[in-house]
């Protein structure tokens, strides 16, 4: 592993018709790791009928033994075979995870509550990709959580799928029933994740919980008649399409989602529950934005059992039905709420962008919903009688993709009596999570920044670090990079490595274009062709991505073929002046923004480095 490899990206997409039989795979650097674990995700590197499908397999397959937790770094590396020159090696260069690692962070949830935890994990500890996780949390209000997970990938070829086990200790205060609530509950879990050209998402789980609701001094008493220790066991299903634009305040796309709780095995409930969620977007006249959702929950009981409160649909509250407090809505005792059977909930909001472009909006709402109660022998008829129904003029604030801030001034327009409801502000926060691209140059932070800004859940933020300087492959380069920036930075950090490789000159200057262009300017390295007829060249971006401290380094790529021309248009971007990319008359530098956005190098990279967060988002949630 000591000689020097050329990237792929210089023969991929031209050796589709070399043909390629595989002699052998190595993988270097593993100890824990299993060779049957290796074997299965393998298998397919055996089947590549040509040069370009084995590149293109090794790349795969080296990414995927990252994701499923097998290793936490791998680059793939081709090779000529020793014993047949008509044949080719594949050494996989390795890193895997550390026995244990440690964490600490703070938060804010989306209702305000601040809280802390710490974590202790390891992954592959037996060397199949297994993880377990230990945490403790704790918020300001006086709730706190123990918990304990594992976690096994079911190995294969681009396969996605787990199975794993969850264990929570949460003891939390529940406002809308006047008590507070201490749990333990288990879960064993299967999921499918990228079904049908990876739009669709399913999840099944076994649930078990032993659950105990402490009275306060004010809660009342058909709440303290359920109080005291119930038991639940339950199957658990899932199924979800999303394909919104951003999920913070979406122009465009859709949400679909189906739920079904069955719990009547053993212990002290059995009831069926089932969900649906309906999120629609897309724009209108006047540059307005008009957003529907559709929401409806069902339970009933079971085997003649009565049905806990702790299982009952709610409604209320800023999700919801606005300007009624989190879930009141349902039936009332006192100055609590017990649920119901059937609730049903739809909202229509209009959004209108002023001043900021994408990120102050005038925001028109009206919400209508309503809860039937448990027993009730006309479910339809009751939701229809008992409408709740608010609206609201204000301001929603995107600030950078990260956060979204809402200040309304709600007004009920029907409500019940005892409904705890009232007109006045409400306010509401959503975030998301922050990038931190490691960077000094304000121009590339701008076009990185452009190009990312459309992804659903992530914002690019600047941190300036002095990393050093390596040698090696682009992608050597960049993983070094990476790995000293995540133990500078707190949170998901990107690093960016660009290369400007002339074909003439067998990829030179690549990696090594920043000092070139320091000493000779665009000017002499348009000259260093002056020489040779193949004035042919390409672009390439590499961005390493970490999650945080212990995870895996993902390399995301994009290439443009072009050719170099004597230096054109502004000199404030480094070479773009004298590069010039396939099917345009104009180089990088001429080029209008927004266009080069769309085609360059670094939106190619952006966009397999979006497409990655999108679908870690989907799994997490």
């Amino acid at each position: 592993m000591s000689r020097g490899y050329f990237s792929a990206d210089s023969i991929f997409g031209k050796a589709d018709k070399t043909e390629a039989v595989l002699d052998r795979i190595y993988v270097h650097g593993i100890e824990r790791t299993k060779s049957d674990a290796l074997e299965k995700e393998c298998s397919k590197l055996l089947e590549s009928s040509n040069l370009d499908e084995l590149i293109k397999n090794a790349g795969v397959c080296a990414r995927h033994l990252e994701e499923v937790g097998l290793l936490k770094g791998c680059v793939p590396f081709i090779d000529v075979s020793k014993n047949n020159p008509k044949s080719y090696v594949v050494h996989f260069k390795s890193k895997e995870y550390s026995v244990l690692s440690f964490g600490a962070k703070t938060d804010m949830e989306l209702n305000g509550q601040v809280d802390a935890s710490l974590t202790c994990e390891t992954n592959s500890f037996i060397g199949r990709g297994e993880s377990v996780k230990a945490s403790f949390t704790k918020n300001l209000s006086g709730g706190h959580s123990y918990g304990f997970d594992y976690n096994k990938p079911l190995l294969g070829w681009q396969r996605y799928e787990n199975v794993g086990i969850t264990i929570k200790n949460p003891f939390y205060h529940l406002g809308w029933n006047c008590a507070d609530l201490s749990e333990l509950l288990a879960s064993c879990y299967y999921t499918k994740r990228r079904l049908f050209n990876k739009h669709i998402d399913f999840n099944f789980q076994l649930n078990s919980s032993w659950r105990k609701l402490l009275p306060n001094d004010d809660t009342p008493f058909p709440i303290r008649d359920q109080s005291g220790h119930t038991m639940k066991f339950s199957t658990e299903g899932s199924i979800s399409m999303d394909n919104r634009d951003r999920p913070l305040l979406a122009s465009k796309g859709s949400l679909l989602r189906y739920s079904l709780e069955y719990a009547n095995f053993i212990g002290d409930v059995a009831f069926a529950k089932q969900q649906f969620d309906i999120q629609v977007s897309a724009p209108s006249y006047f540059k307005t934005i008009l957003s529907a959702s559709l929401r409806g929950i069902h339970v009933h009981s079971l085997a003649n059992k009565k049905l806990h409160l702790l299982d009952s649909a709610y409604l209320g509250g800023a999700y919801d039905i606005r300007g009624f407090q989190l879930r009141s809505i349902g039936t009332r005792a006192d100055n609590a709420c017990l649920g119901g059977g059937t609730a049903l909930v739809g909202a229509l909001h209009i959004y209108r962008p002023i001043l900021l472009e994408n990120s102050l909006f005038l925001h028109s709402f009206i919400t209508c919903g309503s809860v039937a109660r448990t027993q009730s022998k006309t479910k339809f008829r009751e939701l229809l009688d008992t409408p709740r129904i608010s609206t609201g003029l204000g301001i929603s604030y995107v600030f950078n993709n990260i956060f979204k801030l809402e200040l309304n001034y709600v007004i009920p327009l029907r409500n019940e009596p005892g409904d705890a409801c009232k007109s006045g502000i409400q306010f509401e926060i959503m975030k998301k999570s922050v990038l931190k691209f490691v960077t000094g140059n304000p121009n590339k932070l701008r076009e990185v920044q452009a190009i990312i800004s459309t992804n659903p859940h992530y914002v690019v933020e600047a941190v300036d670090l002095d990393l050093p300087e390596f040698q090696g492959t682009p992608e050597e380069i960049a993983k070094k990079k990476c790995s000293i920036a995540v133990e500078k930075v707190e949170g998901p950090v990107i690093v960016e490595d660009t290369s400007l490789c002339f074909n003439a000159m067998g990829g030179l200057p690549g990696p090594y274009i920043k000092w070139f262009l320091k000493e000779l300017k665009p000017e002499g390295l348009f000259k260093m062709l002056h020489g040779f007829e193949d004035k042919s060249g390409y672009s390439l971006c590499i961005f390493a991505y970490c999650e945080g401290k212990g995870c895996p380094i993902k390399l995301f790529k994009g290439k443009n073929d072009g050719k170099i021309v004597s230096p054109r248009g502004s000199t404030t971007f480094g070479w773009d002046p004298i590069f010039q990319p396939e099917g345009f008359d104009q180089t990088y530098a001429e080029i209008d923004s927004k266009i080069k956005n769309k085609i360059s190098h670094r939106s190619r990279a952006l966009t397999s480095l979006c497409e990655y967060l999108n679908n870690e988002v989907v799994e997490k949630s």
